[in-house]
C-alpha cells in the first residue's frame, strides 16, 4: 500500500480547480480570500499559495 501525503496547499489547489471546473466558482468572479479560507477551514497563507499555483498554471488571472 502506498500512502501519499500531500501538502495542504496542493489539497486546496485541487479543491479550487475542481470548483472552477464544475462551475462552483464562476469564471471572472472575484475571490474573497477571508471567506474562502473560512469555508475551507484553512488559514489564508496556504490558500494564497494555492491561488498562486493556479495563477502560475494559467487557471486563473
Amino acid at each position: 500500500m502506498v500512502i501519499q501525503r500531500r501538502s495542504l496547499r496542493a489539497q486546496i489547489r485541487d479543491e479550487l480547480l475542481q470548483r472552477l471546473r464544475d462551475g462552483s466558482i464562476e469564471a471572472g468572479a472575484g475571490i474573497n480570500e477571508a471567506e474562502l479560507a473560512s469555508e475551507l477551514g484553512v488559514s489564508r497563507t496556504p490558500l494564497r499559495e494555492a491561488l498562486i499555483s493556479l495563477e502560475t498554471e494559467g487557471h486563473i488571472e
